[in-house]
């Protein structure tokens, strides 16, 4: 039995047998949650999608690897940024399997959606954890997408929006569809309660606030 809990963005903790893996722990975290990185209980294993801070506050990281001496896997550009700030970050590329503070981690190739300011798109990957939980980043729908049992996708940003949203969910077809990736309201301006009507047919959607979790497989 896993139990997840949903943090501001892109965030989740996802537990199994007192194991924890962190995913993308970014700024808004801190500022929207009334959380310090120093409020996580201890923390297995980090996965980061890639180096927005919304989405990877570099500071929250380093406090927990030296608290708990935890792995991060993220992707090449972000390990070289961890690594000029002292923590050693473990690359993982699409496709590559990687075991990990009692969880196993997959690899998927992903594209982040285009910047409106004009830069260019950062590096991302996602990731499935225990074959289980798929999470993409800042990512555009790609036609070749796996399946995942729960999927956490982004309804709001760069090229995403309710419907791009639909397409990824068409294409991984999960049991669970958790919305993310919608705190920045101010810049991607979002219906809440659009956001609460979301559905997409073959899938349940569950909608969470910030610190509210599910457990799955659900009873």
């Amino acid at each position: 039995m896993y139990h997840v809990t949903k943090y501001a963005q892109s965030c989740f903790l996802i537990e199994k047998d007192g194991q924890r893996c962190l995913i993308d722990p970014g700024n808004y975290v801190y500022e929207r949650d009334s959380m310090q990185p120093s409020d996580w209980p201890k923390v297995d294993v980090i996965l980061v999608t890639h180096e927005h801070p919304d989405h990877a506050h570099v500071a929250g990281i380093k406090l927990l690897v030296e608290r708990d001496a935890c792995p991060v896997f993220t992707n090449g550009s972000f390990a070289r940024q961890l690594q000029d700030q002292g923590i050693l970050a473990r690359v993982v590329s699409p496709g590559e399997n990687m075991t990990a503070g009692g969880f196993t981690i997959r690899g998927v190739l992903q594209k982040h959606g285009k910047l409106p300011s004009g830069l260019p798109e950062p590096e991302d990957v996602g990731f499935i954890v225990d074959d289980t939980f798929y999470t993409t980043g800042d990512s555009v729908p790609l036609p070749d997408m796996p399946h995942a049992d729960v999927l956490f996708v982004p309804v709001a940003g760069p090229q995403m929006s309710f419907d791009t949203a639909k397409k990824m969910i068409e294409t991984v077809k999960p049991k669970l569809t958790i919305p993310m990736h919608h705190a920045n309201v101010q810049k991607y301006p979002i219906d809440m309660n659009e956001l609460r009507a979301f559905r997409v047919s073959g899938t349940d959607v569950l909608v969470l606030e910030d610190t509210q979790s599910f457990e799955w497989p659900s009873e």
